[in-house]
């Protein structure tokens, strides 16, 4: 926590030390453009170039939208969501139809625990960006960690009616049995997601975090287990095993 304390009072005072120089001449202000704003691998940068040019007089909406929207993506990747929120809510007021804002709030709702909020933004999405599989599994999983189960469902179905074989979308329609503490049906969703390619992890450790939920202790360390068969690097996994008393290779 107070990591996380001093890295957000360090940002702020890179933004406050980039605004004094704007104010204080073009002697001491640097100058940004838009490519700056725009940098993924450095967000200290984006933040900076952003809320520099954010001071500009001459920016149309459009614009002035495109670079909330990508300061608000600094600010995820910068681990704060709340900040992220203000700017991604700030580029949709200018621009309601800003793809990238709106899934970038979506994005922070999510974080901060808004599920409900998450999937209007992912309605919003899917309104302007339709039959996408992505989005309505996104939306489906917001309804979900909102406990609007027929609403998650209804996504999770959309999205395997787009793509027969979304094995995230029988992952999801396990996750819905699960929530309805319907055991025999999730394991069938799980087994459906299996078989659609038996060497990808994922329905393994959904499968296994479900067992987990219903007390199922042989059958997690089963599928922890046949996760990291096929692919060593699931961390949950190795985590979730070494909580369980289970040693893993290295």
């Amino acid at each position: 926590m107070l990591v996380k304390r001093t890295m957000k009072l360090a940002r702020s005072i890179t933004l406050a030390l980039t605004a004094a120089a704007l104010l204080a001449g073009p002697a001491l202000a640097q100058t940004y453009e838009l490519k700056d704003c725009e940098q993924d691998d450095r967000a200290w940068l984006s933040l900076r170039a952003c809320t520099s040019l954010l001071q500009g007089s001459e920016l149309s909406n459009e614009d002035r939208a495109r670079i909330y929207a990508r300061r608000g993506l600094a600010w995820l990747i910068e681990d704060d969501a709340a900040d992220a929120l203000t700017d991604f809510t700030s580029a949709i007021k200018l621009n309601p139809k800003d793809l990238r804002a709106l899934t970038g709030r979506a994005r922070a709702y999510t974080l901060l625990e808004q599920h409900a909020k998450a999937a209007d933004d992912w309605s919003a999405v899917i309104a302007l960006d339709a039959d996408v599989e992505a989005n309505y599994l996104k939306r489906g999983a917001s309804h979900l960690a909102a406990h609007n189960t027929n609403a998650a469902m209804a996504d999770f179905d959309r999205s395997i009616a787009l793509n027969p074989k979304s094995i995230d979308g029988f992952i999801g329609r396990a996750n819905v049995f699960v929530t309805l503490n319907d055991k025999v049906k999730a394991l069938a969703e799980f087994a459906r997601a299996e078989e659609i390619d038996p060497k990808h992890f994922a329905p393994y450790l959904a499968r296994a975090e479900a067992a987990e939920i219903w007390g199922d202790t042989k059958l997690a360390i089963e599928n922890y287990g046949a996760a990291l068969k096929v692919k060593t690097t699931v961390w949950a996994a190795r985590k979730a095993l070494k909580r369980l008393g289970i040693d893993t290779p290295p």
